[in-house]
């Protein structure tokens, strides 16, 4: 199910799906200049055979870039699901099969919590 179509404006929705591409990108971008500076420090294993530190690239601004890029794209899906879900279950287009359903299953995505 999409988003009801008079909750944003198309410019809105163009706009929003033009930095989330975008952001995509930058993001891979930055992920491929983080293992372009590893090199052969990085191994699918963790271990190396004669490990340095770095300190030349993503690694000069912080110490986990990976993870950096990780968190980045979790908080993105996280703010995507904060606006979609309660849009989706308030909009106009649900139906009374889906309504019943939200009243017999209350919990959303994590149980106990939302």
């Amino acid at each position: 199910m999409s988003l009801p179509n008079d909750h944003f404006q198309h410019e809105t929705k163009v706009a929003l799906r033009i930095a989330a591409c975008a952001s995509t990108f930058v993001l891979l971008r930055f992920m491929g200049r983080v293992f372009t500076h590893l090199g052969n420090q990085w191994h699918m294993d963790g271990r190396r055979e004669k490990p340095r530190v770095m300190h030349t690239g993503p690694y000069a601004v912080v110490r986990h870039p990976l993870y950096t890029n990780v968190l980045i794209h979790l908080s993105i899906a996280a703010g995507t699901f904060a606006v979609k879900i309660p849009t989706e279950a308030s909009g106009s287009t649900v139906t009374a099969e889906y309504r019943a359903y939200m009243q017999r299953v209350p919990v959303r995505v994590i149980p106990f919590l939302w």
